[in-house]
């Protein structure tokens, strides 16, 4: 399958639970879920990305991107001191939108705008009662990132 099963739709959760439903209503069959850069970001925000391979930390990943922290909103809430910048957008609330010539939409910046994704999961946006909710941990997929492969 492949990637982007929580894309912003309403119905995050049933998507999640159908597919981690699969091996076990069909244990004949091999399932293999290929991660887009939204379920990285979920996972990024859930705490479930393993620390890079070369010995760096998760919040590493914010310094190419820092400029862009205060204006677009990042995630800053429970265990935000350890969270790769993928998780720390999605988790966010765009601060600033602007209207985009090219596609007639307000832009989020790189703030993934994932209210949808929390409330079908029934908490609030941010939450720090996600983990609690969500069942995205037993979720195996293969998540590739430009210098990184990820199994989650």
């Amino acid at each position: 399958f492949l990637g982007d099963y929580c894309d912003r739709g309403p119905q995050t959760r049933q998507v999640i639970d159908f597919s981690t439903s699969l091996p076990e209503k069909h244990p004949d069959q091999t399932h293999v879920f290929l991660a887009g850069n939204h379920d990285l970001a979920f996972a990024g925000f859930l705490g479930l990305l393993p620390p890079p391979s070369n010995g760096s930390a998760l919040k590493d990943t914010w310094n190419e991107f820092e400029k862009s922290e205060e204006r677009e909103g990042w995630y800053e809430g429970e265990s935000f001191d350890d969270m790769h910048v993928q998780g720390r957008r999605w988790g966010g609330t765009i601060k600033f939108q602007f209207d985009s010539v090219a596609f007639g939409v307000k832009y989020n910046g790189s703030i993934y705008d994932a209210r949808t994704t929390f409330e079908s999961y029934g908490v609030p946006h941010g939450s720090s009662g996600k983990k609690n909710a969500i069942n995205f941990e037993s979720f195996s997929i293969w998540s590739y990132d430009i210098f990184e492969v990820y199994w989650l």
